[in-house]
């Protein structure tokens, strides 16, 4: 075989392993408000030891939020409320599979969230307010 021809196969083939190997693919995370005020949920991950705490989103009441979860593993999402005091703290764990919450409001002044069916993918890409 010419020798041009054997680096062209042995390319096809590492690009093929390399393609097969890829990195492990992480889902999303979506939250949605259904309270009568606005939220701020922050998520956390521990990446080499260290915590690493992503952008706060503000969440109206009726709004929906959607992050990608990165690296699958244990996050840690915590919701505050209009004055910036925590209201819920939890950890989640986040692998392949897309999530969805409402948050909901549980007397006195906590929230909680509740897993809900996933919406059809048009709805998931695009905030919504009432």
């Amino acid at each position: 075989m010419p020798a041009h021809l054997s680096r062209l196969l042995w390319t096809g083939v590492l690009l093929a392993l390399l393609a097969a190997g890829g990195p492990v693919q992480a889902g999303w995370l979506g939250f949605r408000n259904e309270t009568n005020q606005p939220l701020i949920v922050r998520r956390a991950s521990v990446v080499k030891k260290q915590v690493r705490w992503g952008k706060p989103v503000v969440l109206y009441p009726g709004e929906v939020s959607w992050d990608s979860v990165g690296e699958p593993g244990v996050k840690q999402i915590t919701v505050f409320n209009a004055k910036k005091r925590p209201v819920y703290v939890s950890k989640l764990v986040c692998g392949k599979d897309d999530q969805y919450f409402a948050i909901r409001l549980v007397p006195p002044g906590q929230v909680r969230l509740v897993p809900l069916p996933l919406p059809s993918r048009k709805a998931k890409h695009s905030s919504s307010r009432p």
